[in-house]
């Protein structure tokens, strides 16, 4: 686990990613007169700092949930959505998934690295030791891991045993985690008279 410091106070985690996108914006309407920052830039220089080291702790709900509701309104600005268009939408017109989402991904990337590290290495016995002790009611980080990919379906115990290289391992719960929250976003549209066009195309071509 990293062992500098993370402010984790949703004020301040939003503040760090708020900071880049203000002088991203001026330096946009700067060179371009536009106003709207595309969402690759988002991307690369926001999301970022907004979960930088959450990949080694356990985010409880109300601060997930507050980080989310930020990154979600910042992706309606972007698009230049009303707060009256579905959050399914949001994302979709993106072809992006949520924070919450990106945030899983590099927690299981970082078990991933933990797996692929020599028997003998304290680390890798800690983890080992933890997710076989554990009775998956505590609060520990290996506990979210396992519950993590439970939600996508990933066979973490498999992982544990027989360890994937390191970027085929990052590959496979990046398409996984993505394709649940596309199936799961294009479920909620459908459901949503006013996002029922969303099925009549096949895949959305992202907007930026």
């Amino acid at each position: 686990m990293r062992t500098s410091s993370v402010p984790t106070s949703k004020p301040a985690l939003i503040v760090l990613g708020a900071q880049p996108m203000l002088s991203l914006g001026l330096a946009c309407m700067a060179t371009t007169g536009l106003t709207l920052l595309p969402a690759s830039i988002i991307q690369t220089y926001v999301t970022p700092r907004l979960i930088y080291g959450l990949d080694s702790i356990v985010l409880n709900k109300k601060d997930s949930a507050c980080l989310e509701t930020y990154y979600r309104q910042l992706l309606r600005q972007i698009q230049g959505l009303p707060d009256t268009v579905g959050n399914a939408a949001v994302y979709l017109l993106l072809d992006t998934i949520p924070l919450e989402a990106q945030l899983h991904t590099r927690i299981l990337g970082l078990f991933g690295s933990i797996m692929t590290l020599k028997d003998d290495h304290p680390l890798r016995k800690l983890a080992l030791r933890q997710m076989a002790l554990k009775d998956g009611k505590s609060h520990s980080w290996f506990n979210y891991i396992v519950s993590t990919a439970t939600t996508y379906d990933i066979d973490i115990q498999n992982a544990v045993v027989h360890p994937w290289p390191k970027k085929a391992w990052n590959r496979y719960i990046k398409e996984s985690i993505k394709q649940h929250w596309i199936n799961q976003q294009t479920e909620q549209a459908g459901r949503m008279t006013s996002l029922t066009w969303f099925m009549v195309i096949e895949k959305l071509p992202p907007l930026w």
